[in-house]
């Protein structure tokens, strides 16, 4: 069954973390994950150079990394993109 997006994108940082991000929620069956979408200060500073997926992240705070995580049965609780593309933290 396929995820669906319930709330976000919620600004949010972590202490101690170079940079900022989205947190999304999502549901399905009675169950409830929420996924933070965390931008490195690197790639949030750059003017050029950044993978497109990371670009196309900033741009729909997100939204374009949280979508291609809906059919997955466990999707990662972090996603962490830089300067070189998005990647699952977990």
């Amino acid at each position: 069954m396929k995820w669906m997006i319930t709330g976000g994108p919620i600004d949010h940082a972590e202490p101690g973390v170079d940079g900022r991000g989205w947190i999304w929620e999502f549901r399905r069956a009675g169950e409830f994950r929420r996924i933070f979408v965390e931008i490195s200060g690197t790639a949030l500073a750059s003017k050029s150079g950044l993978a497109e997926e990371t670009a196309e992240a900033i741009s729909t705070r997100g939204g374009s990394v949280v979508d291609r995580w809906l059919d997955v049965p466990d999707p990662p609780r972090v996603i962490k993109c830089s300067t070189a593309g998005c990647r699952p933290a977990e």
